[in-house]
């Protein structure tokens, strides 16, 4: 009886349509990665802008006092545009920036890719809530991511100080304005 060797290895061909097949799942899977980071990114800076708000509130309400929250430069004073912190004070000069006798109940890091700006009433860099929670003010965070457009996001606050997370109101999406059009970069 004659018995046969079998090799358990691979031939050339078969291992290059392997590294083909591979190739071209990394290569479409890819973007779509990129694609779903970025809008997770937007979905942490949009839940951190949310909860800064609604401590905002809090702190006025809980201290009895007037609140301000904005976005902060290097020089801590309020500014409306690309800012990679957020605070949270008492802004007892009402000159928007942290000075020597103001109390500061938070400063946080927000880690984003694209544009961030404060679209407030009245040109305000700042958002400020009353001691009885009411916003001075309303406006809006918007975000816009750097690459992927469906990524950018909203949240408004209202004169009555509760936020709202902008929602894609016609699903092609983008994040849609109240007036229901999209976000304007």
């Amino acid at each position: 009886m004659k018995r046969y060797k079998y090799n358990q290895g691979l031939t050339l061909a078969e291992l290059l349509i392997c590294l083909s097949i591979v190739a071209l799942l990394i290569g479409v899977g890819i973007p779509s990665f990129s694609s779903i980071q970025a809008r997770m990114q937007s979905y942490v800076l949009t839940s951190t802008l949310a909860r800064s708000l609604a401590a905002a509130r809090d702190f006025a309400l809980s201290s009895n006092s007037t609140v301000t929250l904005c976005g902060i430069n290097q020089q801590q004073e309020c500014v409306a545009n690309d800012f990679k912190e957020i605070s949270i004070f008492i802004d007892r000069d009402k000159n928007a920036a942290i000075t020597d006798n103001e109390h500061i109940f938070l400063i946080s890091s927000l880690d984003y890719s694209g544009q961030l700006n404060l679209r407030a009433a009245l040109r305000r860099h700042y958002i400020r809530f009353k001691k009885e929670g009411s916003a001075e003010q309303a406006g809006s965070f918007i975000y816009c991511h750097a690459k992927y457009h469906t990524a950018s996001s909203r949240i408004t606050v209202s004169m009555s100080g509760r936020s709202y997370i902008g929602r894609d109101l016609d699903g092609d999406g983008i994040v849609d304005m109240t007036s229901g059009s999209p976000i304007s970069c």
